[in-house]
């Protein structure tokens, strides 16, 4: 499954949300432009991106294209001026940053069993434990047979998870695991494609 048809549809409800900047630009404050973001362009990039966030890079790509446009109107930036600093001034994740931060979120759920998902077993790597010099909470990756093996959330998300330094994998609450995951992700722009290699 490419998801290239639930993108497309995705690409058409952040266009009404762009448009929706485009009218308000000259009316309201950054700070409310930013609420109008959030609202109609981020709620719909979210929803469901744990499943669907790990398509190719080339399928997701317009997405990431609509939320730079998206900016510099924000912005009132001109056509082919670079938001790669707004992104992180704004405070809001690009697409391949926000769907590395989603997947961590839910693996961290799983682990910590707050949410329960029965395709996905996540166990810890038990070869770890005998090497007094290996962390102990590391996650088994399960072995792949193809690339679309290799986008599964039971493989990249253990795979991202183990990457993650100590004191965020055993953060004791979700909102300081969320605050940290966030500041980590745009810190190092982690993303799922180039940070899993």
């Amino acid at each position: 499954m490419s998801w290239r048809n639930h993108i497309n549809h995705i690409c058409k409800k952040i266009a009404v949300g762009i448009n929706d900047l485009l009218r308000t630009r000259h009316i309201f404050p950054n700070y409310i432009l930013h609420s109008i973001y959030i609202s109609f362009i981020e709620f719909h990039l979210l929803y469901g991106i744990e499943s669907w966030g790990t398509a190719c890079p080339t399928v997701t790509k317009p997405l990431y294209t609509m939320q730079k446009r998206a900016l510099r109107i924000m912005h009132c930036l001109p056509p082919s001026a670079s938001v790669t600093d707004w992104f992180s001034i704004d405070s809001i994740l690009t697409f391949p940053q926000l769907s590395y931060y989603r997947l961590m979120l839910t693996i961290y759920k799983i682990i910590n069993k707050s949410i329960m998902i029965p395709d996905i077993t996540i166990t810890t790597d038990n070869r770890n434990l005998r090497l007094r010099s290996s962390p102990e909470d590391l996650l088994s990756i399960c072995k792949i047979h193809n690339n679309y093996g290799k986008l599964r959330i039971g493989h990249i998300g253990c795979k991202l998870w183990n990457r993650l330094n100590s004191s965020l994998r055993h953060s004791k609450s979700l909102s300081f695991f969320k605050h940290e995951l966030k500041t980590h992700t745009i810190c190092l722009n982690a993303n799922l494609h180039e940070y899993a290699n």
